[in-house]
Formats: C-alpha cells, sequence, structure tokens
C-alpha cells in the first residue's frame, strides 16, 4: 500500500475543483486528512477536499469527520503563535516609532544648522553695517580735529543715528545664536 501511495504521489495529474478551477499537470505532495498540497506551473497550493469532485476524495480516502478534527487540532497548534505575531506588530510599531523619533530628531537638528547659519549671516551684516558706519564716524572726527575744530567738516555717515539699534540687533542675535548652539549640542547628544 505504501508503495501504491508513493507511485500515486509521484505521478503528475490534472485536478479541478467545484468551482471550476483547473491545475493542470499538477503533482501531489502531501496529502493530509482535509485535503492535498499539490505542485503545478503556477506554483504551490493546498486543495480542500470540500473544493474537490467525489472522485477525488475517494481516490484520497477523504473523511469529513476526520478532517474536522485534523482542523480544529491544526487551529489549536497554530493558536500558539499568535502572541508572537502580536509580539512581531509590537515591535514593528516600536522600530516605527523609533525610525520616526529619529527622523524628527534629524529634521530638527538641520532646521537648527539652519538656523545658525541664518544668524551667522545677520551678524556678519551687523558687524559689517556697525564697523561702516564706526569707519565713518573715525573719519569725520578726523577730518573734525584737521580743520581746527571747524563743525562745518564733521560730516558723518547719514546712518549714524541706527548705530545704538544695530548694536542692540547684533547683541540679540548672538544671544540667539548661543541658544541654538546649545540646543544643537542638546540634540546631537540625545540617545539616538
Amino acid at each position: 500500500m505504501l508503495a501504491a501511495l508513493s507511485a500515486s504521489l509521484a505521478v503528475a495529474d490534472d485536478f479541478k475543483t467545484v468551482n471550476g478551477k483547473e491545475y493542470k499537470n499538477a503533482t501531489v505532495m502531501r496529502e493530509e486528512p482535509d485535503g492535498i498540497t499539490i505542485r503545478f506551473s503556477g506554483g504551490v497550493v493546498k486543495l480542500r477536499f470540500s473544493e474537490l469532485p467525489n472522485e477525488v476524495q475517494e481516490r484520497f480516502h477523504y473523511n469529513p469527520e476526520r478532517a474536522r478534527t485534523y482542523s480544529s487540532q491544526s487551529v489549536a497548534v497554530q493558536l500558539p503563535d499568535q502572541p508572537f505575531t502580536e509580539q512581531q506588530k509590537h515591535a514593528n510599531a516600536m522600530l516605527q516609532a523609533r525610525v520616526a523619533n529619529e527622523q524628527a530628531r534629524q529634521r530638527s537638528m538641520q532646521a537648527l544648522s539652519d538656523r545658525l547659519v541664518s544668524l551667522d549671516k545677520q551678524e556678519r551684516y551687523l558687524l559689517a553695517e556697525i564697523g561702516r558706519i564706526q569707519t565713518a564716524q573715525e573719519n569725520a572726527y578726523r577730518r573734525w580735529v584737521s580743520s581746527g575744530f571747524n563743525s562745518t567738516v564733521a560730516n558723518t555717515d547719514p546712518d549714524e543715528p541706527k548705530l545704538p539699534s544695530l548694536k542692540s540687533d547684533l547683541d540679540n542675535v548672538r544671544d540667539e545664536k548661543a541658544r541654538v548652539r546649545r540646543e544643537l549640542e542638546r540634540a546631537q547628544q540625545e540617545p539616538q
């Protein structure tokens, strides 16, 4: 009987389900109480006996009661895998959260770096403006002194009244730069 069974397993056959789906030139790989697993040109599939015609069910000695018992045992055997699947889902969610947090941290660090570059540009501009006005003041003072303190010679830069405001802006920019640097250092030191 074992020889006959192994011979029937090795022979290619055509199977057609009760719904009309055909599997041509298929080889039975495994026989179970509730169905057969076949290999065909489209891959590997398990066909349940309830999907197959009576002559195939008889050929493989299909017993509905045995199939129900086998199916219920199969479900019972698979149940312990569910907590592991839940663990996998939880681990995936945790990993996605970590990736999202790291991406947010990288974006934040990039924004801080961009802000630092912008503040550097502002600082250079303010220093240049303050320097230009102070140079104009010094040149005016020299002209005034060399003219014998003639009040008509003491022309200064028309932007001279802005000097206190520019110096205040420079202090604010430097304070902001220091704050942004601290934030950037803190972000870089955060555990990933």
